[in-house]
């Protein structure tokens, strides 16, 4: 995969305001919105598709960007 760790993070962390942290489903900006919003970044930077489901069993971004290096292959 040619997107690093460090560079999905800051990614999704522009997505969200300063409260963000790697446990992103836990912020409070955090809502139905917001996953629409981090499914499409995802799509649109890595050209990979997750579902709402797969996007709910991470609860880190760490478990997520795991997702997408495992779709990816």
């Amino acid at each position: 995969m040619e997107k690093k760790f460090s560079e999905f993070y800051l990614m999704i962390q522009e997505l969200f305001e300063p409260d963000f942290s790697s446990d992103f489903r836990f912020t409070e900006s955090w809502s139905s919105m917001q996953s629409l919003i981090v499914v499409s970044a995802i799509d649109e930077h890595y050209d990979i598709l997750i579902s709402y489901d797969e996007l709910n069993k991470a609860d880190t971004l760490e478990e997520l960007y795991k997702l997408i290096v495992v779709k990816s292959t």
